[in-house]
């Protein structure tokens, strides 16, 4: 506010105030694995403006079984472009489940899952019905396909 004897001045203006935030993001290359797979995965972190946050390492990451058991880990990952990836290999009797992967980057900590899922075929069945019989100039003969 302005004020002398001959001006009196009031000014209001609407300022956004934005603190300043990194969005983590952990993705898996599949939703569902099985024994013996290997899981790729990989770790972004972006700020507000959706460019690639101020942080240059991640501290800590690690993968745990259905039981909480750490399985694979990895210390000081450094972040290109704020992301990192990396990659590990079920064993060939994997715990079966809900699996987690969690990282901490400084203050910042986030988690995601993937399922390891024992592998079955999927089972179907195909029957095919021909006519009685097909005449040799006949244009059209029906077959009964069920699936």
């Amino acid at each position: 506010t302005f004020e002398d004897s001959t001006y009196s001045v009031n000014s209001f203006k609407e300022i956004t105030i934005l603190k300043k935030e990194t969005y983590p993001l952990v993705q898996t290359d599949k939703g569902h694995y099985k024994a013996n797979d290997d899981v790729k995965f990989r770790v972004l972190l972006i700020d507000h403006n959706l460019k690639p946050s101020e942080f240059k390492i991640i501290d800590e990451i690690w993968v745990e079984d259905p039981r909480n058991r750490r399985i694979a880990q990895w210390v000081d990952q450094d972040l290109d472009r704020g992301m990192m990836q990396q990659e590990f290999k079920l064993s060939e009797e994997p715990s079966l489940g809900t699996w987690t992967i969690i990282f901490k980057a400084g203050s910042l900590k986030e988690k995601t899952t993937f399922t390891v899922s024992e592998y079955v075929l999927p089972k179907f069945e195909v029957t095919i019905e021909p006519p009685a019989a097909i005449l040799r100039d006949a244009l059209k003969a029906v077959w009964k396909v069920c699936a």
